[in-house]
């Protein structure tokens, strides 16, 4: 019973290293994706910086001029 326990596992483990070896060889192949942002993803990312700006100037107002008037 040890002995067919044994040969099972051997079996099994060469059967693993066959699939990680298949796996690797299809990562291998595939093309990297891109990176880079699509025209839409851009313009979003330009729209919220100009708006967080604009929130971080307005707020910087109101403390400096509520600071200049006392």
């Amino acid at each position: 019973k040890e002995e067919a326990a044994a040969r099972e596992a051997e079996r099994l483990a060469r059967q693993e290293e066959s699939a990680r070896h298949e796996l690797e060889k299809k990562k291998a192949r595939r093309r990297p994706s891109s990176r880079r942002q699509t025209v839409s993803e851009a313009a979003v990312k330009t729209a919220v910086r100009q708006v967080a700006r604009d929130v971080a100037r307005y707020v910087m107002r109101g403390i400096l001029g509520s600071m200049k008037r006392k």
